[in-house]
């Protein structure tokens, strides 16, 4: 028996009062119910089959979050490898690459530097204004509290950038490579904070509206 949209949004508010305030815990706990319960015959009405459940709800909700971390850290590096064997992946790695050739022949080295350092900002500063737009949607997901964590890594080396410079900038290969490195983590770490804000908030609306 396939559920109702009034019985889908029925658990959803079971799942609510039991404090499961973030939309994608939710999400996932709504297809595995709705799915558990269309296949159990033992239960008739929701409201009894949703009582037998409370442990399993407040356990899985215990383990996603401590799973949550290493699977965007693991969705970071896959877009980071992307750029050295997709198309597209190529094309940015060229278009860094080639910028940063260019930069060092028509400025100054200090000058590249700096201006590498403020587009690495850039990025990031905008993935996490993109989470502050969409605050009322994205904060209702478990992955708000993930993006912090998700953009770290690409500003990690920028926090000892100050104590190896001279190594880094008396190279312009070494230089090169430095900076395309936190360049390409930046956008891959801002398009992953996009793809799965997206992703979130899209599947939420459209299993609530099934």
């Amino acid at each position: 028996m396939k559920l109702t949209k009034k019985q889908i949004q029925y658990i959803d508010n079971h799942l609510i009062k039991k404090g499961i305030k973030y939309m994608d815990v939710r999400m996932e706990l709504i297809d595995h119910l709705s799915s558990d319960f269309e296949d159990d015959a033992n239960y008739v009405l929701l409201e009894d089959y949703l009582n037998t459940k409370a442990s399993f709800i407040s356990e899985f909700q215990k383990n996603r979050h401590s799973k949550l971390h290493w699977f965007y850290q693991k969705q970071l590096w896959l877009q980071f490898f992307k750029h050295f064997y997709t198309l597209k992946g190529i094309a940015i790695t060229a278009f860094v690459f080639l910028l940063l050739q260019i930069g060092l022949q028509i400025f100054e080295i200090k000058t590249v530097a700096f201006v590498a350092l403020a587009i690495s900002g850039i990025m990031n500063l905008g993935a996490m204004l993109t989470h502050f737009k969409k605050r009322k949607a994205v904060n209702s997901s478990q992955l708000s509290l993930f993006i912090f964590a998700v953009m770290s890594l690409p500003a990690l080396p920028l926090y000892f950038y100050g104590q190896i410079n001279g190594f880094i900038e008396g190279n312009s290969w070494v230089f090169i490579g430095f900076w395309m490195l936190v360049l390409l983590l930046n956008i891959s770490g801002a398009t992953v904070v996009y793809r799965m804000q997206q992703y979130i908030i899209d599947n939420y609306n459209k299993l609530i509206a099934a």
